[in-house]
C-alpha cells in the first residue's frame, strides 16, 4: 500500500529541497530517496546545477568537487605553467594536447634511452 504524503510533508519538501539531498529530505520524513525523487518530479521542483553542486560539495566533501581551483598534482601544474610561459593557447593548443605531446615526449625519450641513442630531453620545442 502506497503512504500518501501529508500537507506537513509536502510543505516540508517545498521548503527545503534547495538545500538538502533527496537521501537527507527522506530521512527527515522516513521516505526513500527514489520516493523524494518522484515526489519533487511530481510537484515540478527543479534544482537548478548549482543547488545540485552546493548539495554534493557538502555531501561528497572534496573527492569529486574540489574547494579550490589551484592543481594539486605536482605534473598538472607542470603543464600549466608550460602553457602559461610559452602562449600555447593562442596557437590553438588546449592543456590536454599539451599533456599528450608531453607524454609521448617521454615515451620517446625512453626509447631512445633504451637503444643508447638519447640525444636531448624535450622535443619538438615542448619545454
Amino acid at each position: 500500500m502506497v503512504r500518501r504524503y501529508t500537507e506537513a510533508e509536502e510543505q516540508f519538501i517545498y521548503n527545503n529541497y534547495r538545500k538538502l539531498g533527496d537521501a537527507e529530505l527522506g530521512e527527515q520524513i522516513d521516505r526513500t530517496a527514489t520516493a523524494i525523487s518522484k515526489k519533487l518530479t511530481a510537484l515540478g521542483l527543479k534544482r537548478t546545477k548549482k543547488q545540485r553542486n552546493d548539495i554534493m560539495k557538502r555531501l561528497a566533501g572534496h573527492t569529486r568537487f574540489s574547494n579550490t581551483n589551484k592543481p594539486t598534482v605536482k605534473m598538472v601544474q607542470q603543464r600549466t605553467q608550460t602553457r602559461l610561459e610559452n602562449g600555447y593557447e593562442h596557437n590553438g593548443w588546449t592543456k590536454r594536447k599539451i599533456g599528450k605531446a608531453i607524454s609521448n615526449t617521454w615515451k620517446q625519450q625512453a626509447k631512445l634511452a633504451s637503444r643508447g641513442e638519447l640525444v636531448g630531453y624535450y622535443k619538438n620545442g615542448i619545454n
